[in-house]
């Protein structure tokens, strides 16, 4: 039963828009931990994993995987959507901003800030100091009608502000690695960004995949979730392109 369980979970984070991974530095580190999309609802950290519903953040202790623990819960207030963990800090996606959540102490969440913005969809990714945003626009996100992605500066984790936006088709969710940035554009398909600093981009390539949703960044592999199913891609930071390797195919 266990290792069935194991399977599905598994592939729900697939699914979700997370992915459970084990690098090679996570090798190296006492606790591993997972590398999910920036529209999952859950994350791991070290020994902790996170969840979020419309309101709530939760925190479980998984140290021992077979028995996880349930430690905490801290409300965010509405319309929370998506979790994206980087370094000791949350970035929490809802409808109406971006929140920031310290886990230095991973038991005792401290929210930090909240940057607003209209009221849409909103998944959120990190790097370095700063973080990128998409907002998407649709009846099921307050009837916004701005498609676009925001560059968030977080160096003053407590003063995020707004540097730069650059427009788009019908955005879902967006992964970052170095200086290469994927954003999945709906029936755009998968935009691919190279930066030339962390808040000039230029789009090099883009593919049609039908109705990107999700994509996760893992070294040289990208894993793309869309409308028939996952695709495995391979890219590298000195070529703009990527490379098609395999899918599997998803009835939805």
């Amino acid at each position: 039963m266990k290792k069935i369980s194991l399977l599905i979970y598994t592939f729900a984070l697939v699914l979700l828009g997370g992915c459970a991974q084990k690098s090679e530095s996570m090798l190296n580190a006492a606790s591993p931990s997972g590398k999910g999309g920036s529209m999952a609802r859950f994350a791991i950290q070290g020994d902790y994993l996170y969840t979020v519903d419309s309101q709530n953040l939760r925190v479980f202790d998984v140290s021992n995987a077979s028995e996880p623990v349930y430690k905490n819960m801290k409300y965010l207030g509405f319309d929370i959507e998506t979790i994206f963990p980087y370094k000791d800090n949350l970035f929490i996606g809802t409808q109406t901003g971006m929140q920031i959540i310290s886990i230095a102490n991973p038991t005792q969440p401290q929210w930090y800030s909240t940057y607003s913005h209209i009221r849409t969809c909103d998944p959120v990714v990190a790097q370095d100091t700063i973080a990128y945003v998409t907002l998407r626009a649709g009846r099921t996100c307050g009837n916004a009608t701005i498609n676009q992605l925001e560059v968030i500066n977080v160096k003053n984790l407590t003063s995020p502000f707004i540097v730069k936006t650059y427009p788009l088709t019908s955005p879902y969710g967006l992964g970052v690695d170095g200086n290469k940035l994927f954003v999945c554009d709906g029936t755009a398909g998968l935009r691919v960004f190279k930066m030339n600093t962390p808040i000039d981009l230029v789009q090099v390539s883009q593919y049609n995949l039908p109705n990107a949703y999700d994509v996760i960044p893992l070294g040289n592999l990208l894993i793309v979730s869309a409308s028939d199913g996952i695709y495995q891609c391979s890219y590298s930071q000195s070529n703009d392109a990527i490379a098609y390797l395999s899918k599997i195919s998803v009835e939805r």
